[in-house]
């Protein structure tokens, strides 16, 4: 249970923080009020209401408590004059008993019988003089030293400092040989700064400082300390505590004060040249320990946020420094000299409560809350971000303003706890947040379409389809046509790399796969005719420019729709640049052409990460034929992976399902084969169906390459050899690459994942050793990596999708854990490919910063399916194509160019079997 003082802590801290200073005060003087008068009613209970000494006691204790607050509201305001001035007077008088000190309106009350009780009440008033003194020093010099001389500052150690502490000395020599004996608890620090608007920060109004610290000789009090006693020690120490005890010596108080004019100078420039507010939080705290009688415990770094300004001093807000140290000096410092202070105190316990903690609370609490609702996705970009912090922002384009969570309700007129105003919420964050709308659908190919890819800027989007074609969008110009490759056998002829086996010309040109280069001056296809072929288009930059600035000149008031229709094209086809590419044209030509060999497949591909600004991009090729080579863009063969795989030092025998060869499911359409009529890609081996039955028990298998298998003892030598080397060749369906370009991930057709190492460098002393094999039971199809390199995606037929955490790769942790599972789409026989989606890229510091939130997945229904990353929820699914959606892919590396740019970075697409690329979005 939270206590209430905690709660009014709180709200008093937020009204701080929000500038209410003056209210929080009122707050803190109605809840003593309140306290008192509980008090009162308590301690009158049983006396009878005529009683005379009840109602003088009630009037005279009231009277002291008013004393109290002014000399505590005095010493708030920096009126430190005063304060000296009032204690002069008390010391001068207090050896008569009788006299009076006039504080204010003309009120008297005994300033001795309201301290507690000592045996030695002028040694108890001499040293709360010389710590108000010392703190109006400190105060002082860090408000006026650039004004005045130094000297002025020294003047007033040696002769309004020093003297006072030698009066002291044999008082505070006897106290502080007995501090060991003695014990004094530090209360609990309270966080909540009072302080009074209007009040004047230098405690000294419009007086020079030569008015403050030169004062008439005649007013001071030559102070003659009797011989102390036991109890006069044990009572100083239970009021001052032992660490301000055992400070105050001459010795000690003159090194340390002479040098606060270096420290406070060496904090000004450490401040303002700190880029950190976590550092400037930690110069404070230990400035302030330090002057403050090394009370470190008091001193919170995580509290000093507010300190941090630009001011004219630097990186250092001083009001708020100053605030804290009389603070200190009444709540820490002087907080037991008072007989009333335990009635006089706002709370019984104080709490460390952070700045701007209530506003925390709330943005964690309805944070919690939309991540919560399936479709609550957080802020993508800085805009996004700003938006969300700054609702009232009227450059926002979502109405941030009414979410739900801060009105208390979806729905005012509903129930919060109904079902209805749950299906509100879900409604609100779907069509706000949830980019689920159909933006255009382009119908340029003219046969099935497999593959969609955005470019690695997320300016461009490219689709190959069975047709044969790659057809190159503009993202930024409404997805118009940039250009259309279509190979032929000439270009083939004149562009195939020598040695290379040409492939067979009756055979169709399908694109199965295609992958951009890193800095989009190439793209590289995986074909069904076994040829991989290079196309150069560098000038796709040079039209989208073009396009741009166009638009930008003939851009009117009046704007236009660019959403279409589930069947009509944004533009007729007949207005594209068509044609093939050849080697005479600028910017789009055919490099290289080659196959893997008579007859071998080549179905994916990815470029390496060009971290050495190579001209000659280099990218790897995997075919289901058991090959998985590196090449160039001018397609010479760089390195073999599984011809310089490593070996290790003790046999290891790898457990794989080794499930080859071709078949159809049972439909007309024919899977891949030697046809060249209408021949696609199959994940389904000629084994899988009793492959599936006759897999080991549990849905994952884990192997580490590492591991040490002792196998069968019996196994003949050569038995062994044969299976390590049918090990090393895998038929490859997908492979993707870490981030960084050290590992290399393949998914075969025997339900395997493996972990290659990628050489630094590709030549013939190169080598690779496999890092780790996962071993499943489904038919993989598919795999990708998370933009941090964390995840690693897998589609797995029939109809699952897993997501393993692979971070440890990074750090020599070659066990990659299963991270979650997400079910709900089908795929039956053809391979269809998977995406990550919505890159958070906000530049903050949240869990959620540069992680994507979604998974997408088509199905051979033509239904696209949504899942949350993190819970693995199945949100919603879209109908997307007729037929098979064989491939989606997010734009995940789009850009938003200001706040109300189009957010690149929430666009998909997708592309099926109905011929249609689609766009997809939340506009």
């Amino acid at each position: 249970m939270i206590p209430d003082e905690f709660i009014l802590q709180l709200i008093q801290q937020s009204l701080n923080d929000l500038g209410y200073s003056k209210i929080s005060d009122d707050l803190g003087n109605e809840i003593k009020s309140k306290r008192l008068a509980i008090t009162n009613s308590n301690s009158n209970t049983g006396l009878s209401s005529s009683s005379s000494s009840s109602t003088k006691s009630i009037h005279v204790e009231r009277a002291q408590i008013k004393l109290i607050n002014w000399f505590n509201d005095e010493l708030k305001a920096g009126n430190y004059l005063t304060i000296e001035s009032y204690l002069l007077a008390v010391l001068q008088n207090i050896d008569n008993t009788n006299t009076t000190n006039t504080y204010s309106n003309n009120q008297e009350v005994n300033f001795i019988d309201v301290l507690v009780t000592t045996q030695d009440p002028k040694t108890t008033v001499s040293i709360i003089l010389y710590l108000i003194r010392r703190v109006s020093f400190l105060e002082s010099y860090m408000l006026q030293s650039s004004t005045e001389s130094p000297q002025v500052f020294i003047r007033y150690l040696t002769d309004r400092l020093m003297p006072l502490l030698d009066d002291l000395a044999p008082k505070l020599s006897d106290a502080t040989s007995s501090l060991t004996n003695h014990h004094h608890d530090v209360i609990k620090p309270d966080v909540d700064i009072d302080h009074h608007d209007g009040d004047d920060v230098t405690g000294s109004g419009d007086a020079d400082i030569d008015d403050e610290f030169n004062y008439s000789s005649d007013n001071e009090y030559n102070f003659n300390p009797s011989i102390s006693t036991s109890n006069s020690v044990a009572d100083l120490t239970n009021i001052f505590g032992k660490s301000v005890l055992s400070s105050l010596t001459r010795e000690k108080e003159s090194n340390l004060l002479l040098g606060f004019a270096l420290d406070f100078k060496n904090l000004l420039s450490s401040s303002s040249s700190s880029s950190s507010s976590s550092t400037d939080s930690s110069l404070i705290s230990t400035f302030l320990s330090k002057y403050l009688f090394n009370l470190s415990n008091l001193f919170n770094p995580n509290n000093y946020t507010p300190i941090i300004s630009n001011n004219t001093t630097g990186s250092v807000n001083l009001e708020h420094i100053i605030l804290i140290i009389r603070e200190t000096l009444i709540t820490k410092i002087l907080d037991k000299i008072f007989k009333l202070n335990d009635k006089l105190k706002t709370f019984n316990h104080f709490y460390n409560v952070p700045p701007n903690y209530l506003k925390k609370i709330i943005e964690n609490s309805n944070n919690y809350q939309k991540h919560q609702n399936p479709y609550f996705l957080p802020p993508r970009t800085k805009f996004d971000l700003d938006n969300n912090i700054n609702p009232t922002n009227t450059n926002s384009t979502k109405n941030i303003d009414l979410d739900p969570f801060l009105l208390g309700t979806a729905n005012p007129n509903l129930n919060s706890n109904s079902n209805s105003n749950l299906k509100h919420l879900n409604h609100f964050f779907k069509s706000t947040y949830f980019p689920n709308k159909l933006l255009h659908s382009l119908n340029y190919h003219t046969d099935e379409v497999w593959f969609t890819k955005f470019s690695p800027s997320g300016n461009f989007l490219v689709s190959g389809s069975l047709d044969g074609k790659l057809i190159i969008y503009d993202v930024l110009n409404e997805f118009k046509v940039l250009k259309i490759l279509e190979s032929s056998t000439l270009l083939d002829n004149q562009a195939l790399v020598p040695f290379s086996s040409k492939p067979t010309s009756e055979k169709s040109k399908a694109v199965i796969y295609c992958c951009w280069d890193p800095q989009e001056r190439y793209l590289v296809s995986c074909c069904l005719d076994t040829v991989v072929r290079v196309w150069y288009v560098d000038e796709i930059h040079n039209l989208s420019a073009a396009a741009t600035a166009s638009k930008r000149r003939k851009r009117t008031s009046s704007s236009t729709t660019t959403i279409t229709s589930k069947n009509e094209p944004i533009s007729s086809a007949s207005n594209i640049t068509t044609g093939n590419a050849t080697s005479t044209e600028s910017g789009f030509r055919l490099v290289s052409c080659f196959t893997l060999g008579q007859e071998i497949k080549t179905w994916t591909c990815e470029f390496l990460p060009n971290l050495n600004n190579s001209n000659r991009p280099q990218f790897v090729i995997g075919s289901p034929d058991k090959v998985l080579k590196g090449f160039d863009v001018d397609g010479v063969e760089l390195f073999d992976f599984y011809a310089n795989i490593e070996e290790d030092d003790e046999d290891d025998e790898v457990d794989v399902h080794n499930h080859s060869g071709l078949n159809t499911d049972g439909d007309n359409k024919p899977k891949v084969s030697s046809s060249a009529s209408e021949p696609r890609p199959s994940s389904i081996g000629a084994s899988t169906a009793t492959g599936a039955a006759n897999d080991k028990e549990g849905d994952v298998q884990m192997k580490d390459e590492y591991d040490n298998d002792d196998g069968d003892k019996s196994k003949t030598a050569s038995s062994n050899i044969k299976k390590k080397l049918e090990s090393s060749f895998n038929r490859i369906n997908d492979i993707t690459i870490t981030p960084d370009g050290k590992f290399l991930i393949t998914a075969d057709s025997d339900h395997q994942l493996h972990f290659y190492k990628i050489p630094n460098v590709f030549n013939q002393e190169s080598s690779t050793k496999r890092v780790a094999s996962i071993i499943l039971t489904g038919r993989l199809t598919s795999c990708s990596i998370s933009k941090n390199g964390k995840y690693l995606l897998v589609s797995s037929a029939p109809e699952e999708l897993q997501v393993w955490d692979i971070s440890g790769l990074s750090i020599g942790d070659y066990n990659p854990i299963l991270y979650r599972k997400y079910f709900g789409h089908s795929q039956s026989g053809y391979i269809i490919r998977s995406s990550f989606g919505y890159l958070v890229d906000n530049s903050s510091d949240s869990l959620d910063n540069n992680e994507e939130q979604l998974i997408l997945t088509g199905s051979d229904t033509g239904y696209i399916y949504f899942f949350k990353l993190h819970t693995g929820q199945l949100i919603t699914r879209v109908k997307g194509h007729n037929g098979l959606c064989n491939c989606v892919d997010w734009n995940r590396f789009g850009k938003q160019s200001h706040a109300n740019s189009i957010d690149y970075g929430k666009l998909w697409s997708s592309v099926g079997d109905d011929k249609l690329v689609k766009i997809w979005g939340p506009f």
